[in-house]
């Protein structure tokens, strides 16, 4: 499983591989449940590769897209692949903050006067 990690302005990004499987869900949870340990409620998931997500893969996003708000935190998803908008369309009635680049996903983070949800 490819999954990368980068912090910019104290937003922490993930850039995941291709597939969102069953078998590397417990990795994904890991890395990602490790930074949130360590104070990071500010995070990015940039999903432009993703061309697979496994239901297990679909409800930890769903979790930790749930959960930040309760630490003060929020998740945005950046470039997500025609596969995650169809996804998104598709399977969900929670609405989930997109962005068409990492930046613009670190600028919205940033900035003190947008809308949080609580």
């Amino acid at each position: 499983m490819e999954l990368s990690r980068e912090i910019i302005d104290g937003v922490t990004i993930f850039t995941f591989g291709s597939r969102l499987t069953d078998a590397n869900i417990a990795h994904i949870a890991e890395a990602v449940d490790a930074q949130i340990h360590l104070g990071a409620v500010r995070l990015v998931f940039n999903l432009s590769q993703v061309e697979f997500i496994h239901p297990a893969a679909f409800e930890y996003l769903m979790f930790t897209h749930e959960r930040l708000p309760t630490l003060a935190g929020e998740l945005v998803l950046s470039e997500p692949s025609s596969y995650v908008r169809k996804l998104l369309h598709d399977a969900l009635q929670v609405q989930f903050v997109c962005s068409a680049s990492d930046a613009g996903a670190v600028e919205y983070l940033g900035d003190p006067h947008r809308h949080r949800r609580d």
